[in-house]
């Protein structure tokens, strides 16, 4: 559980909505980018507000895509090890 928590404040507070992602440095700035709340908000500000097509947000989908699989192989890996 201790894991899954530190994942979830990390994603949290890096993603934008505690601080804003102007005040961070542009390293943790450009990092932010590739975080699963950050891609999300992205994916739904572009469909919702600028009435963009979910075909040209691919990158993002390709990138949750990922996060989706890491995630999975993670929690199945620690899973297997704690057996």
């Amino acid at each position: 559980y201790l894991i899954s928590a530190f994942i979830l404040v990390l994603f949290v507070f890096v993603s934008g909505i505690i601080v804003p992602v102007e005040r961070m440095t542009p390293f943790i700035s450009g990092l932010s980018e590739l975080f699963v709340p950050k891609l999300a908000f992205t994916i739904f500000n572009m469909t919702v507000f600028y009435n963009q097509n979910i075909a040209y947000l691919e990158t993002e989908f390709i990138m949750l895509t990922f996060w989706l699989f890491a995630l999975f192989l993670g929690t199945f890996l620690v899973k297997h090890f704690k057996r």
